[in-house]
């Protein structure tokens, strides 16, 4: 009876402790306000975005008639990550600050003013800018992220940090539990005490190790497209991330469970060797 607790216990610290890593790496990576904008930075968005933004805004000025040098300089690279900031803000920290679209508006304005000088436009070329601000207004919108779902993405983030916290301290205390359970089976038995402790570590460690392995093997993170490419190069850099940490806290686990292991038939054999 004593055995099959010590075996009941060290499952429950196995799948206990696995939950807890796995919602850690949750809570540090994709649900971390802080590591997605670290990535950001390290994927060179902001830089990747203005370029895109430039690229789009050059689609639309040979239909509307007008010298490309009205686009010079209306967005800058600040203003873009100014902008996103905001909206990350708004996703992970349920704010509702809008980005403030009327200096791109103004300075496109300011710039068509001064290339048409004081050219005569009729109520027709009037509309005809009006709409071809608009619609650059709204493609800089687009472009640096839909802002239409930064509520609802705050709402599924809010909900899913109230059930992983709830669910992460029911597994702790289990974890708790279970190590003070693994210890009192063992009080008689104080050299084997380190070897049951270091088989669920050890487990843990290839689990997560194996899922390393079968991420890297068969899902392309690279090669994932998502609106445009600066958005797509930032979401790799945040994948890989994740996917590194996998294999980070397998590696620590791993060597952790064998040297526990390890140490725990040492003292053991010693005791064994000393009696004999």
């Amino acid at each position: 009876m004593n055995k099959l607790l010590k075996y009941i216990f060290a499952i429950i610290l196995y799948l206990s402790l696995t939950i807890v890593v796995l919602i850690n790496i949750l809570n540090s990576t994709i649900l971390s306000k802080e590591y997605i904008l670290n990535k950001l930075e390290e994927s060179n968005y902001y830089n990747n975005i203005y370029t895109e933004v430039e690229n789009n805004f050059e689609n639309y000025i040979y239909q509307s008639g007008l010298d490309p040098i009205v686009l010079e300089n209306i967005v800058s690279r600040d203003k873009i990550k100014e902008d996103t900031n905001i909206i990350i803000s708004n996703i992970y920290d349920g704010n509702n600050k809008v980005i403030d679209l009327e200096v791109v508006r103004n300075n496109l304005s300011t710039n068509i003013d001064k290339s048409l000088e004081d050219r005569y436009l009729s109520e027709e070329n009037k509309k005809a800018i009006n709409k071809f601000i608009d619609i650059i207004i709204n493609e800089y919108e687009d472009t640096i992220m839909n802002t239409d779902y930064s509520s609802k993405i705050n709402t599924g983030i809010s909900s899913i940090n109230n059930k992983i916290n709830m669910i992460n301290i029911i597994m702790i205390i289990l974890v708790i539990i279970s190590i003070l359970s693994l210890i009192l089976l063992n009080i008689k038995k104080k050299r084997r005490k380190l070897s049951i402790f270091g088989i669920p570590l050890l487990a843990l460690g290839l689990l997560l190790i194996t899922i390393y392995l079968y991420i890297i093997l068969n899902i392309d993170i690279n090669n994932i497209v998502i609106l445009n490419d600066a958005i797509s190069i930032a979401v790799h850099y945040i994948l890989n991330g994740i996917v590194i940490k996998f294999l980070i806290n397998g590696s620590i686990f791993t060597i952790l469970g064998i040297l526990i292991i390890v140490i725990g038939n040492m003292l053991r054999y010693k005791k064994v060797k000393k009696m004999s």
